[in-house]
Formats: C-alpha cells, structure tokens, sequence
C-alpha cells in the first residue's frame, strides 16, 4: 500500500471511531451551545466588545461570523487540546497501537493519520460552531444574508491553528520528558498565552514570532476590524475584549458592519509557516514514539483476588491506617519535573506578586496548574480495575472516596496558601472567603466528575471552561467586596461542593451495597 493510502487508512479507521462516541456528541453539543449564548449583544454580557463608547454592539449581521470567529479561536484550540490529548494514549491503553507496531505501518504514516483524523474532528466542530452562527444571525436578522466571503473568511484564519493544535497534542504524547498526567498542563499553557495576546497584541506592530504562532487568528481578525472602525470613525480600534461582562447603553451608537478578513500577504505567510511547523511537529513527534509499548500503563488488579485472604488482609490494613497518604502520593509523585516547577513558580508568585495581580490571574493559574494532580480523582479506580478489589471489602469504597477527597482538599488549600495568607493579612474577608471556598470546590467537582463518569475528560474540560471565565471576569469567582452578588456566588459554590460531595459519597456507598449483596 502507498504511504498515503496508509496514513488516509488510518485516518479514516480513527475518525469513524471517534465520531461514533458520546464525547463527541457532547462536545458538538458543547459547541452549539455556546454559539447560541454567546453572541454580541447591544446591552449586557456580550461574547465580543468593540470599543463599547463608540459602536452598537451587535449592530450588523456580519458580527455574528467574526464573534463566532474570534470565540471559536481561543475556545477551540484550547478544549481541541484537550479532548485530542489523548489520542495515542486510547491505542496504547486498547493494545491498537501494539499491533500497529507489529504491522508494515510506520510511525510517521501512523502519527500522519492521526493527525489527519484529528483535524477532521475540529474541523467538524468548526462546521458546527458556523453552522450554529448562520442560524443565530437568520435570528437575529432575518432576510439579511452576508457574502459568501464576509461570512465564511473570519473561520479561515482558524483552520491552521487547528492543524498547529493536532500536531501539538500529538507531539506532547509522544515527547518522553512529559509526564502522561502532566501533559494536560500544556493546555493551560495554551489558555494563559491566548488570555495574556488579547490586551498585549493591540498594538500595531507585534512581534514577528507572535504573529506566525497566532493558532487562534487574533490578530488577523483584529486587523480586520480596525480597518472596519476606520471606515466610521477614521482610527482603528482601541479596545477589543472577548467574554465581556459590561453592560451598554447603545443609545446614540455608531454602526459599525465588517467584510470578512482584509487579504493580507504577510498573514497568508504566516498561516502557511504554521502549516509547515504542524507537518515539522509531526515527524518530530514519530521520531519520538517508541517501537514497542508495554499494552497498559494501569495496574491490573483483577488477578489479584485469586491470593487468597492474606491480600484481602494486607489490603484492609493500608485502607485503614495508611489510606490519606497514600492518596497524596498517588496524586503529587506521578507528576513531572515541568509541572513541579511551574507549581513553586506559581506558588512564590502567589506570595510576592500585588495583590490585584494574584486576584485576578495568579489564584486561577494556581487552581488550574491542579488539573493532572485531581484529574484522576474518582476514576482512577475504575480504569485500573481497583474498583473491583475495594467492593470485596466491607466499607473500602466510601473510605477511599473521603480518603481521596481529603488528600485532594489538603493539596489545594497548600495551593492557595499565598493567596489566603495575603487576603487575611489585609483583612480580605470577602477575598479570603472566596479562594477558601474555590479550595474546597475543586477538589469536590473532581470526585464527583470523576465518579459518575469513570472518566477524567468531564473535569478537564469544566475546569478549562471556569479558568477561561475566571481570567476573564475575575469577580465572577473571587469576590472583591462583600455584596449581595458576591455572597450569593459564594453560597451557590459552597452549596454546589456539598452538593457534589454527598452525591460522590453515595454513589460510592451503592456500589459497595449492590456488590455486598450479589
């Protein structure tokens, strides 16, 4: 078979694969959603914020394509990172990727077919998002229909950026200094740069190497619509915000109306570069994969119920008096080198950045870093078949679950330790309640993702979803004054993580009683 019959063999294979699951579904889902809702609007929270003194927001139809754009760019590449990341990973865990191993199939043919399905799969998710934007601009402006080119240009500048992020993901699996729980890090890596290119990249000239590395098209699009505000006011945009909670008063407004993306040379460059860096990522990532794999990097613990009562013993007594440390260890020493160090880096910022700094960046990075520690709360034991050993002993499973939570609460708290040193020094009690409850929120929302579906993804993608929302709109999370507002965001979020707690607890009590009973 020719090299590019294979990779379209394996593309093909993995990309009806994928389709066909529930995750899939839901991230469609996901992204309809968040089309519908999030669209410019003249007055109140608005995806999209073109200096709001000056222009009606969502004054014309053709701010659909381009907040849709502009969303889709930093939301996509983002949550496409993390639900492709583990793609490799599927087929090592399956025992695919041993087989492939052992066939005529090279690894480059092989990572080039993932690479190939998992463009597909954001490209799908593209088509949902436009689809989801032409229905809400019929909506909104019936019979007012836009060119070809003013509706369909804005998602252009995103495809490469979705190509850089699949070959991105690729490389991270395959890169050996990456730890498997760690990588996920690297999508709040990709978040935080998005967040901090928005206010950064206003000026006219960015740099080169930001321009080429633009995977969201930013900065394409923002050209674009300052060249749009000029026709009206004779000066570019000053002030683009994407998530936007002011509320504005359109009255007396100017209209301001786009026409797709202004063609530009130097950005069709640097697309293509993006492109060819993509191709480059992927034969780094093939000379990185190894020629054999072990079938599964889980315990399997099935077997050991045929050792008789000395386990069943041995087991009871490391449940009973060494059960919290050894959930602290399972979480913190699977954990890279990288992710060490970006932890204490976060940690002394927490402690010697101003405090309106680490209000409204450093605590959200800090809860974030957390991802690959409590991403495997609640479903580690399914996936490593321990679920089944613990149901064999009376109590195990509840007792592991407030052991798991324990450990989990203990690692945040040391986490937002600076921040809630610093807010009770200034006698912060609104700031200090807040990042105590966020503490307490997390590592329940990971037990209770976890333990319904058996599956890190669901944590992984709400956490990306509250860190991008938190960097945002900072107050939406950490209070910064004690109102009727912020008291009740507090009191929903200290409900929601007992809430979340009783039911993890429960679940866990049931399985414990149905496997005692049968």
């Amino acid at each position: 078979m020719r090299p590019s019959g294979t990779v379209w063999g394996v593309a093909k294979a993995d990309f009806l694969e994928r389709v066909r699951q529930f995750s899939f579904t839901v991230f469609c889902a996901f992204s309809a959603f968040f089309t519908l809702w999030f669209v410019p609007r003249p007055n109140g929270f608005t995806a999209l914020a073109i200096d709001p003194s000056v222009f009606r927001q969502g004054s014309d139809p053709s701010w659909m394509p381009m907040s849709a754009a502009m969303c889709s760019g930093m939301m996509l590449c983002v949550f496409g990172f993390a639900y492709l990341f583990h793609s490799v990973q599927r087929d090592r865990e399956s025992g695919v990727l041993s087989l492939l191993q052992t066939s005529p199939i090279s690894r480059t043919a092989y990572l080039f077919g993932k690479l190939v399905s998992d463009t597909m799969l954001l490209l799908c998710l593209l088509g949902v998002i436009m689809a989801s934007a032409f229905f809400t601009m019929e909506i909104r402006f019936p019979g007012r229909l836009l060119s070809p080119w003013d509706f369909f240009s804005p998602f252009l500048s995103v495809i490469p950026g979705l190509v850089f992020v699949s070959a991105f993901a690729l490389l991270m699996e395959c890169a050996p200094l990456i730890g498997r729980r760690s990588g996920l890090s690297i999508a709040l890596f990709l978040c935080v740069s998005i967040v901090i290119l928005m206010p950064a990249s206003m000026g006219r000239n960015p740099y080169r190497l930001i321009s080429v590395f633009d995977f969201s098209g930013f900065l394409w699009m923002r050209d674009s619509i300052s060249a749009a505000a000029f026709t009206v006011t004779g000066r570019p945009a000053a002030q683009i915000n994407i998530l936007a909670g002011s509320h504005m008063d359109s009255a007396g407004l100017k209209v301001l109306a786009f026409h797709g993306l202004t063609p530009t040379f130097s950005y069709f460059i640097d697309k293509l570069f993006l492109l060819a860096v993509s191709i480059l990522l992927t034969f780094v990532a093939s000379c990185l994969l190894p020629k054999t794999e072990r079938t599964d990097w889980f315990p399997r613990l099935s077997h050991t119920s045929s050792k008789g009562k000395k386990d069943s013993g041995g087991v009871v007594l490391a449940y009973r008096f060494g059960l919290f440390y050894s959930e602290l260890r399972k979480m913190l020493l699977g954990q890279s080198l990288t992710w060490w160090v970006g932890a204490a880096g976060l940690w002394i910022a927490c402690l010697l950045s101003p405090v309106d700094i680490v209000r409204s960046t450093l605590v959200t990075l800090e809860f974030a870093w957390l991802m690959p520690v409590f991403s495997c709360m609640g479903c580690m034991e399914y996936r490593s078949g321990m679920a089944t050993l613990l149901r064999t002993v009376p109590g195990a499973m509840v007792r592991q679950a407030s052991a798991c939570w324990r450990a989990g609460t203990a690692i945040s708290l040391a986490a937002a330790a600076p921040a809630l040193l610093r807010f009770l020094c200034l006698a912060d009690g609104a700031g200090f309640l807040s990042v105590l409850i966020a503490a307490l929120l997390l590592p329940s929302m990971a037990l209770f993702l976890g333990e319904w579906s058996a599956s890190n993804r669901p944590f992984e993608i709400f956490l990306l979803i509250l860190c991008i929302l938190a960097l945002n709109v900072p107050t939406l999370f950490l209070a910064d004054g004690f109102s009727t507002a912020s008291c009740t965001r507090m009191a929903v979020a200290a409900l929601l993580s007992a809430v979340m707690l009783f039911l993890s607890f429960a679940k866990r009590a049931a399985g414990q009683t149905v496997r005692a009973g049968s």
